[in-house]
C-alpha cells in the first residue's frame, strides 16, 4: 500500500492526475486494504471457534431496521449495534473535538514516542474518526501522541516504523473505533507529510516542507504559518482554510463546504468546490505572477486584493459579476466579464484569476 500511495503522489506532483482523481484512487486503494483486513479477521475468527468447538449459542435478533438477522454469539451482535451507534455519533461531532492538547485526554487509550531519528525526510499517518494536529518545535526529536478508543474485544498495538527516510505509524486499523493524532517535528525542513483521517480536522501550524499531502472526509483541513512546494488537500462536507501560507502549488478539493484563502503567497493555485463560498483575500505571487483557478456552485466567490496588479476572467449562470476598482474591460455583461487593472503590463506583482460559479455573484474588488 504505502507504495502504490508514493507512487499517486508522484503523479499528482508532475501533473498526470487531479486531486480528485487522486482522491478516488487512494480511496480504493484503502477499500481494497480494508477489505482483505476484514476477510482475514473474519477467517481468524472462524479458526477460532472451530477450535473451540463451535459451542456459541445462535441467536436471533431484529436490526434497527426492521430486518432479521442471524449471528453468531449475542455479545457480537450487540457491539456491532453500539459500534454503530458511536461511529454515527462521532461522525456528527467529531470537529468539537478538534482542540484537543497533549496530556488533556479525558476518555480513551493513550500512547506516545519519541525519538531523534537520522535522515528522516517523510512521515505517513493515518488516524480514524478523529483529529490530526502537526506542530514544530525548537527541539531535535520527532513527538507522537495519541488518544484512542479499541473496538470490543480487541487491543490494538502500535509501532512507529521507519524504513529509507520514512516514518510511519503501524497499526491494525480494524481493532480501533476511533484514532487522534499530535505530531510535533522539528522546525527544520521535512520532505513529505502524508497524513489521512476521517471524521475529523487535519491541521498545520508552523511547518516547512516541501510536500503536504491532507486527506480527511466530514473534517476540516486548517494550513497556518506554513511554507510548501506543494500542498494537496482534500476533504468531504467541510472547509479547506489557508492563512499566512507561502506555497508555490496548492491544490485543493472539497464539497458542501468553503474555501478560503488570506495572506497567501503563491504561484499556482487550484481551489474547487461545491454548494459553498470560495473568499480570497490578500493574496500575492511568490515571486511576479501567481495564477488561481476556482470554481464552485450554487455559491458565491469573493477576491479581495490590495497592493497588486490584477487580470481576471469571471463567468456565472444566473447571478452577476461585481467588480470594484479601475479596470481596462475586454468584455463586459452581467454574468461575464474579462478584465484586467491599468498597470497589469508593467507591474512587479501580478495575481490572474479565472473564476466560475453558477447560480450565484462574483464578486472582485482590486485596490492597487
Amino acid at each position: 500500500m504505502r507504495e502504490e500511495r508514493i507512487k499517486i503522489l508522484e503523479m499528482l506532483k508532475e501533473g498526470v492526475i487531479t486531486v480528485e482523481e487522486s482522491i478516488k484512487l487512494m480511496d480504493t486503494i484503502e477499500s481494497q486494504k480494508e477489505q482483505e483486513e476484514a476477510r482475514e479477521a473474519r477467517e481468524e475468527r472462524k479458526e477460532r471457534e472451530d477450535s473451540s468447538g463451535g459451542s456459541e449459542p445462535n441467536f436471533t435478533i431484529w436490526s434497527t431496521d426492521g430486518s432479521k438477522r442471524k449471528r453468531q454469539g449475542v455479545f457480537d451482535q450487540i457491539s456491532e449495534m453500539v459500534e454503530t451507534i458511536t461511529e454515527n455519533v462521532t461522525k456528527g461531532v467529531s470537529d468539537t473535538f478538534e482542540q484537543f492538547e497533549v496530556g488533556e485526554f479525558t476518555k480513551g487509550s493513550k500512547f506516545s514516542f519519541s525519538d531523534s531519528p537520522e535522515n528522516l525526510e517523510s512521515i505517513q499517518l493515518k488516524g480514524k474518526n478523529g483529529p490530526i494536529k502537526v506542530e514544530s518545535h525548537d527541539g531535535n526529536t520527532v513527538e507522537l501522541h495519541g488518544k484512542y478508543n479499541p473496538r470490543p474485544g480487541r487491543k490494538p498495538s502500535f509501532e512507529v516504523t521507519y524504513n529509507e527516510g520514512r516514518m510511519e505509524l503501524d497499526y491494525d486499523y480494524n481493532a480501533v473505533r476511533s484514532l487522534s493524532l499530535k505530531l510535533l517535528i522539528p522546525n527544520t525542513l521535512i520532505k513529505e507529510l502524508d497524513l489521512q483521517t476521517s471524521n475529523g480536522r487535519i491541521e498545520f501550524e508552523d511547518i516547512k516542507s516541501s510536500t503536504i499531502y491532507a486527506k480527511s472526509s466530514n473534517g476540516s483541513i486548517v494550513v497556518e504559518d506554513t511554507e510548501s512546494d506543494l500542498l494537496v488537500l482534500g476533504t468531504s462536507n467541510s472547509s479547506i482554510v489557508l492563512d499566512d501560507v507561502k506555497v508555490t502549488k496548492a491544490k485543493l478539493s472539497t464539497s458542501n463546504s468553503s474555501i478560503k484563502l488570506e495572506d497567501v503567497f503563491a504561484t499556482e493555485i487550484e481551489a474547487r468546490t461545491s454548494n459553498s463560498s470560495i473568499s480570497i483575500k490578500d493574496l500575492e505571487p511568490l515571486e511576479n505572477d501567481v495564477t488561481v483557478e476556482a470554481q464552485t456552485v450554487n455559491s458565491g466567490i469573493n477576491v479581495e486584493l490590495e497592493g497588486v496588479a490584477a487580470k481576471f476572467r469571471a463567468g456565472t449562470s444566473i447571478g452577476r459579476v461585481m467588480t470594484q476598482g479601475r479596470f481596462v474591460y475586454i468584455e463586459n455583461s452581467k454574468s461575464f466579464v474579462k478584465a484586467e487593472t491599468p498597470n497589469y503590463d508593467e507591474a512587479e506583482k501580478r495575481v490572474n484569476l479565472s473564476l466560475d460559479t453558477a447560480n450565484a455573484n462574483i464578486k472582485i474588488s482590486v485596490d492597487e
